[in-house]
């Protein structure tokens, strides 16, 4: 994977993972609701107790799916941000303000936000992507 594409979806990965934690917080809760089957219950043939061990399982099983994929995402957040350090301190302002800042900024209002020229800003963009790519490689 090119590093231009790994900046790309550093964002989508903060959204996900922000998502995955609602998720993970929602079926922890419902686990906790399920509650205990008292023993009268664990008799009968009605199949109660199974019906709330089987249901226990399978949010058991999803719960460690959902911390997988967490884990995942944490892991690809990390490699970005471990990759940022083999930048110099123009190219990461540069890659930062491209990938990172929270508004969209054009290339012009970027160039006047670090004080470089257009040539100056893209050669340094062009020599962090390399950087970077050398680093994924």
């Amino acid at each position: 994977m090119c590093a231009k594409t790994e900046l790309l979806n550093y964002k989508n990965y903060l959204t996900e993972k922000k998502i995955l934690l609602m998720e993970l917080e929602y079926y922890k809760n419902d686990i906790d609701s399920i509650g205990t089957v008292n023993y009268s219950e664990r008799v009968q043939t009605s199949g109660i107790f199974d019906k709330t061990a089987n249901n226990m399982f399978i949010k058991d099983k999803k719960l460690l799916e959902i911390e997988r994929k967490i884990n995942l995402i944490d892991f690809k957040i990390n490699k970005i941000k471990t990759m940022l350090e083999v930048l110099s301190e123009d190219e990461r302002t540069v890659i930062n303000l491209l990938y990172f800042s929270e508004s969209q900024l054009s290339t012009t209002s970027a160039c006047m936000k670090v004080g470089m020229s257009r040539a100056t800003f893209y050669r340094v963009k062009g020599k962090a992507l390399k950087k970077l790519d050398r680093f994924l490689n």
